[in-house]
């Protein structure tokens, strides 16, 4: 519009604006990550468990950082600064009432025990394990067609927790499994990290 400095023009023009889907994968603790490249539902990589189908293909990722400052003077002025305390979370609500979903929700490893004609995970009592956690978000680009440099998105961390809790809620007259993930710290470079981002190019 003539008289602002900035209208609604893109500033990588030359890129689609995305619509995505997530999907949420685990392995053992630390556990490698895959070779990078596009990661396909039905070609999973090894020893990762695939949460299945996620309500909305929406998974919320949030990390926050905690910040105080040191504040000097008669009237105290900030001086400085400092991180004072950092957390991670990973949400979803896992849409395929099943067995397997619900033993990952309170806290298990997707597996739950076999008895004489049924399936049994037991919920309370203690934590989650811990385990490397994958997020993939895929878009709804052909990226050859459109484009667009990058396959896939993802968000990963060698140590996230599952805290056990467990809820059964309900959305539009189905019942769906909420889960949460604490991102729990790793070193980098000296500094205790919660997550890693990469974008996977085409290349």
């Amino acid at each position: 519009m003539p008289g602002y400095a900035y209208d609604q023009r893109q500033v990588n023009p030359g890129r689609v604006l995305h619509i995505a889907g997530s999907r949420i994968l685990t392995a053992p603790k630390n556990a490698f990550l895959p070779t990078v490249h596009q990661i396909l539902i039905g070609a999973e990589p090894s020893g990762y468990v695939d949460h299945g189908s996620i309500v909305a293909a929406r998974v919320e990722i949030s990390v926050e950082l905690t910040k105080e400052t040191i504040d000097l003077g008669r009237i105290p002025t900030p001086a400085r600064a400092y991180l004072s305390a950092q957390r991670g979370t990973i949400r979803a609500n896992l849409q395929e009432y099943q067995p397997e979903q619900i033993d990952l929700a309170t806290g298990g490893s997707g597996t739950p025990e076999f008895g004489t004609n049924f399936k049994r995970s037991y919920i309370g009592g203690k934590l989650g394990t811990e385990k490397r956690i994958l997020i993939l978000d895929d878009f709804d680009t052909d990226p050859l067609v459109d484009a667009e440099i990058w396959y896939q998105y993802w968000f990963t961390s060698p140590d996230a927790q599952s805290g056990g809790s467990f809820t059964r809620a309900e959305e539009k007259a189905a019942f769906v499994i909420p889960i949460e993930y604490e991102l729990l710290a790793f070193s980098v470079g000296g500094f205790n990290r919660l997550l890693e981002y990469r974008a996977i190019s085409i290349a």
